[in-house]
């Protein structure tokens, strides 16, 4: 859904969201933050980019730019 079906892009978001997961492991050792931080800030990421999706769809829709 990030890469957007994008061939070249589909393995770096899938490693940005390994680094992600195998990161969280040391969350809690060397920050002291919370594990589930990650997951955070995974649907964060998945989240924002639903919502600029909409907001580009919904753009193009109504027959013009986005309002800004």
């Amino acid at each position: 859904m990030l890469a957007n079906y994008n061939v070249w892009i589909t393995p770096l978001v899938a490693f940005f969201f390994a680094c992600l997961n195998v990161g969280s492991i040391q969350l809690p050792m060397m920050l002291e933050l919370d594990s589930s931080l990650s997951g955070v800030i995974q649907g964060s990421l998945v989240l924002a980019t639903l919502a600029l999706h909409s907001w580009r769809i919904h753009g193009k829709m109504s027959g013009g730019t986005p309002a800004t």
